[in-house]
């Protein structure tokens, strides 16, 4: 089995290698993923700011789910081969000249699809700016009519105590 996992699939790249990228590509995007839920989160303020955000978390979400499946595809293909023998194992070529074709039209479709995902990524931050500037204007709008009623309540006090200055007053005449 060791000799299975030290083949080489292409130049430079064992079996093992591929399985590295898959768990070092997963862990990289997980914890990017998470960096990006946990900044949202805290975005979080009422029923009306998670309605614009909980759709944008799950899009993050379904990314990291998707961000490496092509090459869990090849790794459980190349996976199937060995396990059926079907490999010379230390020398030969993995795949039939069919297979290889297959495989290396699917190539440009595995470019496609992370360039596909770079740039959803890159969309959802973007929205993630949008909903924060949105938030954040919220929060400004509250801020200034917390300070309006602050000061509305501010007059009245002062209006009051106008009032019990001039009542003092004309009771003291």
């Amino acid at each position: 089995m060791d000799d299975k996992k030290t083949y080489e699939i292409f130049p430079g790249k064992t079996l093992s290698n591929l399985f590295n990228d898959i768990y070092n590509n997963s862990e990289k995007t997980g914890n990017q993923v998470g960096n990006l839920v946990d900044q949202l989160k805290t975005f979080v303020k009422s029923l009306d700011s998670a309605v614009v955000i909980v759709p944008l978390i799950r899009e993050y979400l379904d990314v990291k789910v998707k961000s490496d499946e092509l090459l869990v595809k090849l790794a459980d293909t190349i996976q199937r081969l060995l396990r059926n023998d079907r490999v010379p194992v230390g020398g030969g070529f993995i795949l039939s000249e069919n297979e290889k074709k297959q495989l290396l039209e699917e190539v440009p479709t595995y470019e496609e699809i992370r360039e596909k995902e770079r740039r959803r990524l890159q969309k959802l931050g973007e929205q993630v700016e949008l909903v924060k500037d949105e938030l954040e204007q919220m929060v400004d709008q509250q801020k200034i009519k917390e300070q309006v009623e602050k000061e509305q309540q501010t007059e009245e006090v002062n209006e009051n105590v106008k009032s019990q200055i001039k009542i003092e007053e004309n009771n003291k005449v």
